[in-house]
């Protein structure tokens, strides 16, 4: 089982009363019915968490779940464990053709394999290549990617 999701936006311009009255040392008196024109230019900023959760799952060889690991003959479980990874992505349009943005990826830098697989695996711990006969049968995982970050300033070309 695969769970994906998260969203959020913020999308709001304070009226020029609320600005007015942003003084703890000299506060509104006047209603809100009062506010004046023009309002003032609208902030848009948007954040997204992705939380990505996915249950475990038998490696490639063990379609059938029958792997069983003696550490003589056969090594590994036969399984990837489950895990869950939050991403984070945030947009900040500070102008009206431009806006700043980021993302994380794997915020805690949770360290899980997204793939594996049941084989022979030909080398020695030292990495020399061994006879046929010497093959132990092991799992192999496919190590997914650790945290990373980025920024960046995006310019829309003919923006309205």
């Amino acid at each position: 089982m695969t769970v994906h999701g998260g969203f959020s936006q913020d999308n709001r311009a304070p009226s020029p009363i609320e600005v007015g009255c942003s003084d703890p040392a000299n506060p509104c008196v006047l209603p809100n019915a009062l506010q004046a024109d023009p309002p003032l230019k609208q902030v848009v900023s948007r954040t997204v968490a992705q939380l990505a959760a996915h249950s475990g799952a038998y490696v490639r060889g063990n379609e059938n779940n029958a792997h069983a690991a003696d550490g003589v003959a056969f090594f590994g479980s036969g399984r990837l464990q489950a895990y869950t990874v939050l991403h984070l992505t945030g947009e900040w349009k500070f102008a009206r053709d431009w806006e700043l943005f980021g993302r994380i990826n794997n915020v805690f830098d949770k360290r899980y394999a997204t793939g594996g697989l049941l084989a022979a695996n030909a080398f020695d711990a030292t990495g020399a290549v061994q006879p046929p006969a010497n093959c132990r049968n092991e799992q192999f995982n496919t190590p997914a990617a650790p945290r990373s970050a980025w920024t960046g300033v995006r310019w829309h070309f003919g923006a309205k």
